[in-house]
């Protein structure tokens, strides 16, 4: 099948001319997604092989939180779509590792040979980097441990504490008590760069958490595995547009 681009942007009139600029050099249009809501609708149907997303999206809706989803769900490569971007925004963005960033108003010429080079990038087929194992030091030598293992990270001044799940913990260190955290040297924003973007997101200054681990949230709190997470002040609403959320009518 061949690729299919879905273009993630409120502004019709923008989103129409990008559709009509790909139809016209041959691409395969999955549709028009407005919202993140748009988004989820669109994963059920079909894989999406590059989404070319506006950062700032209606009604405070964060493209940055669409594109993770589709990164998460379908692999998608990620071309973003921007007018002015504040610094933290950037940043943030930037660690979805996108494949290039588009600036308002947009160039067609420029369009096409960034969604070609994207999908006609042989590395986009292979995993990220990051999304593979980390290597632990050990009093005797090193331990793999998949990220998928690791629970959250909470800050600790100049140190991580590290939670995992149990048999992993114990090869690291046998005489650990179950469900303790492991110490390590590096303050958070150290240990966040070695893990995947599309796995872990920081829902505070002082906390990681692995987004495929979340097995309960709460008015309150988040379970971990065995732990439970109080939710900072005002991140709830934020976390949630991180996962795929089925409401009820």
């Amino acid at each position: 099948m061949p690729d299919s681009v879905l273009i993630v942007e409120d502004d019709l009139a923008i989103a129409v001319a990008l559709e009509e600029t790909l139809r016209s050099a041959g691409r395969i249009v999955a549709g028009i997604a407005r919202t993140y809501d748009d988004v989820l609708r669109y994963i059920e149907r079909a894989p999406i092989a590059l989404a070319i997303v506006d950062i700032h999206l209606a009604n405070h809706t964060d493209g940055i939180a669409a594109a993770r989803v589709l990164q998460r769900q379908c692999g998608s490569t990620i071309i973003y779509l921007t007018g002015t971007t504040d610094d933290a925004t950037f940043e943030r963005a930037k660690a979805t590792g996108p494949a290039a960033f588009l600036n308002k108003p947009l160039r067609i010429r420029e369009v096409l040979q960034q969604i070609e080079l994207a999908l006609d990038n042989p590395h986009r087929l292979h995993p990220n980097p990051h999304d593979g194992p980390i290597y632990l030091p050990t009093d005797y030598g090193f331990v793999r441990v998949a990220q998928p293992d690791i629970f959250y990270l909470e800050a600790a001044r100049s140190y991580t504490l590290l939670y995992l799940n149990n048999s992993t913990l114990n090869q690291l260190n046998p005489a650990r008590k179950p469900d303790e955290p492991l110490v390590l040297t590096g303050n958070l924003k150290y240990w966040e760069k070695h893990l995947s973007p599309t796995l872990f997101y920081r829902l505070s200054k002082s906390l990681l958490v692995n987004l495929s681990n979340i097995h309960r949230i709460d008015e309150y709190q988040i379970q971990l595995g065995p732990h439970a997470v109080s939710l900072p002040a005002g991140t709830r609403k934020a976390l949630l547009d991180q996962l795929t959320v089925i409401r009820t009518r």
